[in-house]
């Protein structure tokens, strides 16, 4: 098969793939994406070629001026125009952006960056370690592509790296007079307009979902290009789509974005005012107050379960005689008291929520990032802002929602990249058309994993860790451990402060400054304590006397669900060809074996035989865990593409 696109694809579009519009070339190019994308492979051969091109085209370009970058632009446009976007096409880009590059920041791409802007160029998924240049990487694709007349969205997962990697690409940008903008949340609908029109516009995943709802709330029924012809003939600016299509998007932690928060309703709402139901919650708490656990009710905390007995049942009804209306309705009473059971048992403060400012903000539990914006649903979340003693916030209405799966099926060629992406391939795969490949390092690993310990309980894990810590901070190495919770983090940190032990502490809480401090994590002596996914995007540089010591050194202090977040903290340590220590500190305590590992076989298991048994039990779990993790996703998508069906029917937005 060609490996170039049939034709450009226009700069600025109305193509919007809206169910209601009428496509007609878009459908021809759509079904040729679709199956590059599932067919193409990005082999040796191919990648051998590429090197060797960019190569002879590199002796053509040693004295390189702005003068000259103007003139091979405009040569460049000429080639996509006349033979598309092709191999020959993106191997002279490739050259040109390298030799922009030594000029402004004295270095050049390596070729694994090369091969990542390719792969990313064909609409596929670049697998690609912690540390090996995914943003220089992602702005080769974009400056290509955008030189051909593609508009393009980099998407990242918040606002700091969005920010971040365009003041430090923009020299690149401006040597070809590339338009760039960053969609913040503080912008206004007109400033968003005009930010869009950009040719690369870097955003969050939240960010241009929301605008891309908005926009649909806008165009009720009509297609795009019958909004834009009543806005020209009635002047009608308010009613103005940000977004002027979803042309091409490189997703950054696609694994997390395009996987494990797929499904995840992303809501436009209204508040609902709650006062008059304070009284209901109040109640409802009060009532699951004095139902006794394994009588009244059963709890399976490792599986984020609850439910009532026939006994609790009964209990309930009873305690509900001396009320009226909604109480009297065993299917409402039942419901309104099982949240308010949920809330006192099964979600912890630390661990699923944080109170912050008087409120409650959730903890995403895959990132330990929190989410400001997310509420839980049918008044759980008042009942346990009056669990904490808080006032009540609104109960939320929605107006318009989509999944970040529905979502970025839109655009006309999706791409991405992650440092951890075999274990979802086939997901990523039967879900969006999407191919993984797998980049190797530049430089080889030399990554080091120790022996793992395992304990009896988690205070005799503790004080372990703390004097592994005292004797890898003598030795002046950079430490860096990673928890699975604020509340876990925490903890570490008092055990750390008994001892006089100076350290970072990264968690929600100071979610603000993840990259400032996780940034400096590879000093001499530092001690970082973080959530596994704390500063995701931001490299740990070391210096010189810890490289010479060997490099950072990782603790682990709970095993995931999922090996790729396991991976992504491994991966912190030995990037760039740099030294590097792992090491797995766990107990039978840990939330991981109460989960999935029986007490039986639990207490036939040896401490001091783990590295028998450990890694081969790990990775069936895990392994199981994915499973059902896309099962589930499956299952859900199949809903919310029911719905959507159903809706479209009805007029409303799905």
């Amino acid at each position: 098969m060609s490996n170039c696109l049939p034709y450009p694809l226009p700069q600025q579009t109305y193509l919007m793939r809206w169910p209601t519009h009428n496509k007609s070339w878009e459908d021809k190019l759509q079904g040729y994406l679709d199956s590059r994308a599932n067919m193409q492979r990005v082999n040796s051969k191919q990648l051998k070629k590429l090197h060797d091109n960019i190569a002879n085209y590199y002796q053509q370009l040693a004295n390189l001026e702005s003068q000259s970058i103007a003139a091979k632009k405009v040569e460049l446009q000429r080639l996509a125009i006349n033979h598309g976007i092709n191999l020959d096409f993106a191997s002279q880009a490739f050259a040109l952006i390298g030799a922009v590059c030594q000029q402004q920041f004295g270095y050049r791409p390596f070729p694994t960056q090369f091969e990542g802007a390719w792969v990313l160029m064909s609409g596929l998924i670049a697998e690609m370690d912690t540390g090996q240049g995914k943003t220089l990487t992602a702005a080769i694709a974009a400056t290509t592509m955008a030189i051909a007349g593609v508009s393009c969205h980099v998407i990242t997962v918040n606002e700091y790296l969005a920010k971040r990697d365009v003041a430090a690409l923009n020299p690149i940008y401006e040597a070809f007079n590339l338009t760039t903008a960053v969609i913040t949340e503080g912008m206004t609908e007109p400033e968003k307009v005009e930010a869009y029109k950009a040719d690369i516009v870097y955003c969050t995943n939240k960010q241009v979902v929301f605008d891309h709802l908005r926009d649909r709330m806008k165009m009720g029924s009509n297609t795009p290009a019958q909004l834009a012809l009543k806005q020209g003939l009635l002047g009608d600016k308010a009613q103005q789509l940000m977004l002027p299509g979803l042309v091409y998007a490189i997703v950054d932690e696609a694994d997390s974005i395009l996987a494990d928060e797929a499904i995840t309703p992303l809501i436009i709402s209204s508040d609902i005012d709650t006062s008059a139901r304070q009284e209901i919650y109040q109640t409802a708490l009060m009532l699951a107050k004095q139902l006794q656990q394994g009588k009244d009710f059963i709890v399976d905390k490792p599986r984020h379960f609850l439910q009532f007995t026939l006994d609790g049942q009964n209990r309930l009804s009873q305690l509900c005689q001396q009320f009226s209306g909604l109480w009297q309705v065993a299917v409402t009473r039942e419901m309104l008291v099982l949240n308010g059971l949920k809330a006192l048992y099964l979600f912890n403060k630390d661990f699923d929520y944080l109170v912050a400012d008087g409120k409650v903000v959730i903890i995403d539990q895959s990132t330990g990032r929190v989410m400001a914006d997310r509420s839980w649903e049918q008044g759980l979340h008042q009942l346990i802002e009056l669990k904490e003693g808080l006032l009540l916030s609104k109960e939320r209405q929605t107006i318009g929602s989509i999944s970040y799966q529905r979502f970025f099926k839109r655009y006309l060629l999706l791409a991405g990249m992650t440092g951890t992406a075999k274990e979802i391939s086939k997901e990523l795969a039967a879900v969006y058309g999407l191919s993984v490949v797998r980049i190797e390092p530049y430089q080889n690993n030399r990554r080091k994993y120790l022996e793992p310990c395992v304990f009896a309980t988690g205070e005799q894990k503790m004080v372990a860790i703390v004097a592994r810590v005292k004797q890898w901070q003598r030795q002046h190495k950079a430490i860096l451990i990673g928890t699975q919770s604020v509340q876990e983090s925490e903890l570490l940190s008092q055990f750390l402060q008994q001892q006089a032990m100076a350290h970072q502490l990264l968690n929600a809480r100071q979610d603000e400054h993840e990259a400032k401090i996780i940034a400096q994590a590879g000093q001499p002596g530092q001690i970082t304590i973080a959530t596994n996914m704390a500063g995701r995007g931001t490299d740990i540089k070391l210096s010189d006397t810890v490289a010479n010591s060997g490099g950072l050194h990782i603790i682990v202090t709970q095993l995931n669900d999922y090996r790729r977040v396991d991976r992504q903290l491994f991966g912190r340590a030995a990037r760039q060809g740099d030294p590097g220590v792992v090491q797995l500190f766990l107990s039978k305590e840990d939330d991981f074996f109460k989960r999935h590992v029986p007490n039986w076989l639990l207490n036939l298991l040896k401490e001091q035989q783990a590295g028998l048994w450990l890694a081969p039990l790990v990775k069936f779990i895990q392994n199981k865990n994915e499973q059902r993790a896309y099962k589930t996703r499956k299952q859900l998508s199949q809903q919310q593409e029911y719905l959507a069906d159903y809706l479209a029917i009805t007029g409303q937005l799905e």
